[in-house]
């Protein structure tokens, strides 16, 4: 089933570029490079997080989300299970 055969395909294929940006974003293997990257970004002066770097920002967070894992109490993780 397609959940976005009402959009446009400009609209469509936008989704798709950030669904697997998200995907990519948690690679571990990527770690240190997007990181730096990140850094690099945050630290100029022409940084917008929401315009040209809002795609950057997105992944960090779902990155950040995915690596705090193993900080939840083990109760709350089990809780997962």
């Amino acid at each position: 089933y397609n959940i976005f055969n009402k959009l446009c395909k400009d609209d469509s294929s936008g989704i798709r570029k950030r669904m697997i940006h998200m995907v990519l974003s948690t690679d571990m293997s990527k770690h240190f490079t997007d990181l730096g990257v990140f850094k690099q970004r945050t630290t100029s002066d022409n940084f917008q997080p929401d315009d040209k770097d809002k795609l950057l920002c997105m992944g960090v967070g779902i990155h950040l989300a995915d690596i705090s894992n193993p900080t939840k109490h083990w109760e709350l993780t089990l809780k997962g299970d």
